[in-house]
């Protein structure tokens, strides 16, 4: 018996095909939502800063979780590298990059550790004086002075300003707060960029050179860079040699006054206004004291 499809089947075999239909794509986007949930994989973070050179060993982790995504590149088992060495600072709780650690151990030492990028290390001899009675030790800061003679005439010149010790006498140990007596050293390295390097080179084959001991606050720029005689032995009422007088007169109370070379004129002993040439005192007769004296 052979039965004829009627309207009314007709509807229903339809809602029946669009029902499975509708589960067939329901069940395709709750495929694709559980495959867009990102996966995570534990890596193992320091639980402090590790410093370029440290051993892997000495630092304890704590796991923590990251992308799948990201983790290319990443540290996951850190007990493959537990005789591995940091080749860079390893942050505190950040993943540890296999780049950043390296099987063998860095030849360094811990002042080579010291010295950042484009500076320099130089050592130069000292003693108790210039070393400041061995208080310029390593993590000082100190002013670097050359004493010289130029043109027959002593100077003190500051080459180099705020300058950091790395080490004293081959040690890089820092005195204590508590310390009340230092033995001073032979040499002294210090951190300095390239230029000032070649300055105090040169300078210590000029004359001598020796420190001024900073304060471990004081970081101020120098206001006087050189101090030469000149300086030290101001010009008084008593010149040192006559040719440094330029002119004598004497006011109409019968005071004497010397010009000197820097056009002051001084008041001065009768016995030094006479020892100026005549033709200098004629040079200075018609002088208004009111008007050139200081």
């Amino acid at each position: 018996m052979i039965r004829r499809s009627t309207p009314l089947r007709q509807r229903a075999r339809a809602l029946q095909l669009a029902g499975v239909t509708l589960l067939a794509v329901s069940a395709g986007f709750v495929l694709r939502g559980a495959d867009a949930v990102e996966r995570e994989v534990l890596v193992p973070t320091p639980q402090r800063d590790v410093l370029r050179g440290e051993p892997l060993s000495d630092v304890a982790y704590t796991l923590r979780t990251v992308p799948e995504r990201s983790s290319f590149g990443i540290l996951s088992n850190i007990a493959e590298y537990h005789r591995s060495y940091a080749l860079a600072t390893l942050q505190e709780g950040a993943p540890i990059l296999a780049s950043h650690v390296s099987a063998r151990a860095l030849e360094q030492n811990s002042v080579v550790q010291r010295i950042p990028e484009g500076m320099r290390a130089i050592t130069v001899r000292v003693d108790a004086e210039s070393a400041v009675e061995g208080w310029a030790r390593s993590g000082a800061r100190v002013d670097v002075i050359l004493v010289h003679k130029k043109e027959r005439t002593m100077r003190s010149t500051i080459i180099a300003s705020n300058v950091e010790i790395l080490s004293a006498g081959s040690s890089t140990v820092p005195l204590r707060a508590d310390d009340t007596t230092s033995k001073a050293p032979n040499t002294v390295t210090l951190l300095v960029s390239q230029d000032v390097a070649l300055r105090i080179k040169t300078a210590a084959m000029l004359g001598s050179l020796t420190f001024a001991l900073r304060g471990s606050d004081d970081s101020r720029p120098v206001d006087d860079q050189l101090i030469d005689e000149s300086r030290l032995f101001p010009a008084d009422s008593k010149p040192s040699a006559e040719d440094s007088i330029r002119g004598v007169a004497t006011d109409a109370d019968g005071r004497s006054y010397i010009l000197k070379s820097d056009s002051r004129w001084l008041r001065a002993t009768p016995e030094v206004a006479r020892s100026v040439s005549p033709s200098a005192a004629r040079r200075a007769r018609d002088v208004d004291f009111d008007e050139e004296v200081p």
